[in-house]
C-alpha cells in the first residue's frame, strides 16, 4: 500500500484533469501531494471520544481498535488524534491481511486482549463492517449512529447517537 498509494493519487488526479481536457503532469503531481497535506490537516476527533475512552479506562475495560485501511494512513490518523494511548491493542487490516467485517480480525483482537467473545462488545459506526462482523465472531454490538441513518439490517443492534450514551448502552446489555 505504501508504494501503491502515491502513484494511485497521482494517477487519479491525472485522470480527473484529463476528463476536463487538462494534460498537465506537474499539476497532477502537485494536487496529489497537496491532497495528502490537506487530509492530514483535517483529522478531527469527535468531542465525545476522549471522555468516553477515559470513562472506559476508569472502568478497567480492555480496549481494542480495529480499523480497515493502509497502515501508513491509519497510523497517521492515530498519531494526529493522540487516541492510540487508550488502546491495549490496535489492529489495522493492511497489517493483518484481513479486515472488517471478516470475523478473524475480531477473533485476533479477542486473543490479544485475552478475553472471550461473550465478554466483548464492538462499538462502531458501520453496521455492515463493525457490528455484523463482530456478531459473526460472537460479540455484542453497539452502533454509533451519529448521523441518524436508517439501519440497513432488519435486526439493528443497540444504538447510540453519541459516545455519551455508551455507559447506559453497556449497562443495558
Amino acid at each position: 500500500m505504501r508504494a501503491w498509494a502515491p502513484h494511485y493519487r497521482h494517477d487519479a488526479w491525472a485522470a480527473a484533469l484529463a476528463d476536463f481536457g487538462v494534460e498537465d503532469e506537474r499539476l497532477a503531481h502537485d494536487l496529489a501531494d497537496r491532497f495528502g497535506h490537506a487530509r492530514r490537516a483535517r483529522h478531527a476527533v469527535f468531542r465525545d471520544s476522549v471522555p468516553a475512552l477515559e470513562w472506559a479506562r476508569s472502568q478497567n475495560y480492555k480496549l481494542a481498535l480495529i480499523t480497515n485501511g493502509a497502515p501508513c494512513l491509519q497510523r497517521e490518523k492515530l498519531a494526529a488524534s493522540q487516541l492510540e494511548r487508550y488502546f491495549d491493542v490496535v489492529l489495522i487490516s493492511g497489517e493483518c491481511g484481513i479486515g472488517k467485517p471478516a470475523f478473524p480480525i475480531f477473533m485476533q483482537a479477542l486473543e490479544l486482549l485475552g478475553i472471550h467473545a461473550e465478554e466483548a462488545t464492538m462499538v462502531g459506526d458501520s453496521i455492515e463492517r463493525d457490528i455484523d462482523g463482530a456478531r459473526a465472531a460472537g460479540l455484542r454490538g453497539i452502533w454509533i449512529n451519529r448521523f441518524r441513518r436508517l439501519p440497513s439490517s432488519s435486526r439493528p443492534p443497540s444504538v447510540i447517537e453519541t459516545l455519551h450514551g455508551l455507559p447506559g448502552a453497556l449497562a443495558a446489555m
